[in-house]
């Protein structure tokens, strides 16, 4: 019922004539962002350690990333990109042999 309401809310808002093109996108930003984050929160959490392990290291390649991308050439949403691929894939790794270590298959 929640949910419904929120959709509803963020839809009048949206739709309103009397708002501008631009108020309506950050209308519609502060709506929809929050709740998709609740859900994408709610959803899981790593259950092993290559799991967790790709995900700390897509988060930190990607931010380290961006910055290197950006200083180096102003193209910090490549770096981010790049970074959190390489991140993820050796933090899996790192990860997947804790796993083995652990006992896990």
């Amino acid at each position: 019922m929640r949910i419904n309401l929120y959709v509803y809310v963020t839809t009048c808002l949206c739709l309103n004539p009397r708002i501008n093109k631009e108020m309506k996108h950050k209308i519609a930003m502060m709506l929809l962002v929050p709740a998709l984050m609740v859900c994408a929160i709610g959803c899981a959490g790593p259950s092993n350690h290559t799991e967790r392990g790709a995900a700390t290291g897509a988060v930190l390649g990607g931010l380290a990333g961006a910055v290197i991308g950006h200083n180096k050439n102003r193209r910090g949403a490549e770096g981010a990109a790049i970074g959190a691929v390489v991140g993820g894939l050796l933090g899996g790794a790192v990860g997947n042999q804790q796993d083995k270590n652990a006992g896990y298959k």
